[in-house]
């Protein structure tokens, strides 16, 4: 790999994305410095797949987007008397009808309910010159596609594609894998994809993948495991009209021998292997929740708990909009994972209800919440100031506001910690205070940023209003690495502002001033001394930090390395789940993949707000991308989307459009760390 940066920030750089290195040894560490560490798949069992490895050309697989070749030149393992398959021929984005087309697919028998493990590696050069001169977004996957017909000429619509984790430009091959994937009760075979991701055409050259790998998994010898349900209302007729509401109930376990489901946590049926049912004896209007429990010799695990509803009106019987219902609240000092001004809500049921929304001072505060859910805490408030509140009750017919509540949050609702002033980010067990204060010239506005902890190293800042985080800030304890303690923000905001750090344990502090009109992201890795120095000792910091790395601004309108896709057909709703962030109502889903020389995976994605979440990679309690999503069409009729890092590794952001299908890719290559601000996005 193309070494960047002075002797030794590689090193650190990996050590920092690497994130919960500081729990780990240090032979860990030096692995994942040196690329030897990472997550590995189970030894294979047996390949599915004919001609896995390329050996001498690319039989057995089909190519269909054409431009796939053997190359005998590039091998994973670099063994000369082997090869690999090559993209050498992108096709123009706009004659696709996919952002991630297949260029490399093989049809292959499964059984229903095994587990397969299944994967491969990929080889994608560094910043290959593109259009204007600027590097080709580039990434490619692995996709499963499940098909209940014996030559995978019929998808099984009701289950997605399952995919590997993103893999980015880092010219070097790279894992990509999926383990436990468990095959539909209708499913028989599957087609196994290499899928290249990028909104650009050229002539690529050596887009490479190799060692594909489809397989059963071996058992664990324990109880079931990936356990998960799904649960979806609709209308069926049932032998003759009328049509008649029902609930699509399916699951799907690795190494289960028997299911029992659940209904509003009481058995509903008895035991069974089947793993589907549709569910008729239902109430349209009625919310019902399923969970399964899957059993086997060793024991059982329970899946997740599914809610879903026919709504009254959704098969020809005619409801009134959502009935009234009433709110209450009170103020409390409370929320995770540091308590702080906060404000509980809770409301009486509204009838025919299939969503309710909370709105704070007139703007949306929750997504879509689902009866019977009637209460949700907001954290993260001001002390001393008052908030109105209302929920909104929807159904097909329409919707149906609650009474409007005002709190007056008491200024010592929380009392200050005398470690942690008010108004200020404590991180590393309390040694680092960190403040922030922020103007646009010009205008006389400025104003404090408030303070929002999210673990122990990290946390954010907002602005203008809570569920709009525009500063996120990390500590480390690089001591063992360098004999510093390290500091990095990412921005979503391009006002000036200016960040202080303060070491209470020596004195030492540092500012970090961003001007008006730029955004960045600031990687200090010499920030603190691990020793004392004199008390009262400061140092500044701007557009390069002592020891540190800021990004290049990345001014507002012009993300860098984003390309809109051909719109598609509208893409399946978002589902929140552990990789994917829903903003926006559930409208748009944002996806992380990051790569490393010894692996790839995918960014775990954590909600802050209806507009706003974070990813982390490596360590739950260290984010390593903040995105907020904004609805800017009464500026400039778009959605804008922002981002900024807390890592420099390579990754690759995903946003996907579901009511148009429209995606579009952000790319990081390693070595760089980037804020950025899209205000064309969709």
């Amino acid at each position: 790999m193309e070494h960047r940066g002075r002797p030794g920030e590689r090193l650190l750089a990996v050590a920092a994305a690497t994130a919960g290195w500081r729990r780990r040894s240090a032979t860990v560490l030096l692995l994942a410095a040196a690329g030897l560490w990472g997550a590995q798949r189970p030894l294979s069992a047996q390949n599915l797949l004919t001609n896995p490895g390329f050996d001498q050309d690319l039989s057995g697989w089909a190519t269909p987007q054409g431009g796939t070749t053997w190359d005998g030149t590039r091998d994973a393992d670099g063994n000369p008397a082997s090869g690999s398959a090559a993209v050498k021929i992108y096709p123009p984005i706009s004659s696709l009808s996919t952002l991630c087309p297949e260029v490399l697919s093989q049809c292959v028998t499964v059984t229903p309910g095994t587990a397969y493990n299944f994967g491969g590696k990929i080889f994608i050069p560094e910043g290959q010159p593109g259009p204007g001169g600027n590097p080709l977004i580039l990434a490619a996957e692995i996709a499963v596609i499940w098909s209940s017909a014996a030559n995978c000429a019929t998808p099984v619509n009701s289950w997605s594609p399952i995919l590997t984790p993103l893999v980015s430009a880092i010219g070097t091959w790279t894992s990509s894998n999926v383990t436990l994937a468990v095959a539909p009760d209708h499913a028989v075979s599957a087609t196994v994809a290499a899928e290249l991701c990028s909104p650009d055409f050229a002539n690529l050259v050596a887009v490479s993948f190799d060692d594909m790998d489809f397989e059963a998994a071996p058992a664990t010898g324990g109880p079931p495991v990936n356990v998960s349900l799904r649960a979806s209302g609709t209308c069926t007729p049932i032998d003759s009209p009328p049509v008649v509401p029902v609930i699509e109930v399916s699951w799907s376990a690795a190494f289960a021998t028997s299911y029992q489901l659940f209904r509003d946590g009481a058995p509903y049926g008895p035991p069974t292997s089947q793993t589907s049912l549709a569910d008729t004896s239902i109430v349209a209007g009625q919310t019902y929740a399923y969970f399964v429990r899957a059993s086997n010799s060793a024991g059982s695990t329970d899946s997740n708990t599914a809610t879903a509803a026919v709504p009254a009106d959704f098969c020809h019987q005619p409801v009134p909009p959502p009935g009234a219902f009433s709110l209450s609240a009170s103020a409390l000092c409370g929320g995770q994972p540091q308590p702080s001004p906060a404000v509980d809500l809770t409301w009486t049921a509204s009838s025919t209800v299939s969503s309710y929304q909370v709105f704070q001072d007139g703007a949306p505060a929750s997504s879509g919440l689902a009866p019977p859910d009637n209460s949700f805490l907001i954290a993260g408030l001001t002390a001393g100031q008052t908030y109105s509140f209302f929920v909104r009750a929807s159904n097909f017919q329409g919707s149906t506001d609650s009474n409007t509540v005002s709190v007056s949050v008491p200024a010592d609702i929380c009392p200050a910690s005398p470690s942690c002033p008010d108004g200020t980010l404590c991180l590393q067990g309390g040694r680092f205070q960190a403040t922030l204060t922020w103007r646009i010239p010009g205008s006389g506005t400025s104003g404090s940023g408030v303070s929002a902890p999210l673990s122990d190293d990290t946390g954010y800042f907002w602005f203008f209003g809570a569920g709009s985080p525009e500063l996120m800030v990390k500590v480390l304890d690089g001591t063992v690495v360098n004999g510093y303690f390290w500091v990095f923000y990412g921005a979503l905001s391009d006002v000036e502002y200016f960040l202080d750090v303060t070491d209470t344990a020596t004195g030492a502090a540092k500012q970090y001033h961003n001007p008006p009109g730029e955004m960045a992201s600031v990687a200090d890795t010499s920030a603190f001394a691990a020793r004392k120095s004199a008390p009262g000792a400061r140092g500044a910091a701007s557009a390069s930090a002592a020891g540190g790395q800021r990004a290049p601004a990345a001014p507002l309108g012009s993300a860098t390395a984003a390309r809109l896709a051909t719109p598609a057909a509208a893409a399946a709703a978002c589902a929140p789940g552990s990789a994917s962030l829903c903003l926006e109502s559930g409208r748009f889903r944002v996806e992380v993949g990051w790569s490393l020389p010894a692996g790839a995976g995918s960014g775990t994605a954590v909600p802050l707000g209806d507009g706003t979440g974070y990813f982390w990679f490596f360590d739950q309690g260290n984010a390593e991308l903040l995105v907020k999503l904004l609805d800017g069409r009464a500026v400039n009729g778009h959605f804008w989307f922002f981002y900024g890092a807390l890592s420099d590794v390579a990754y690759i952001i995903r946003v996907t459009d579901t009511q148009t299908g429209t995606q579009k890719l952000y790319q990081n290559l390693a070595g760089h760390l980037a804020s950025a601000a899209d205000t064309e996005a969709f």
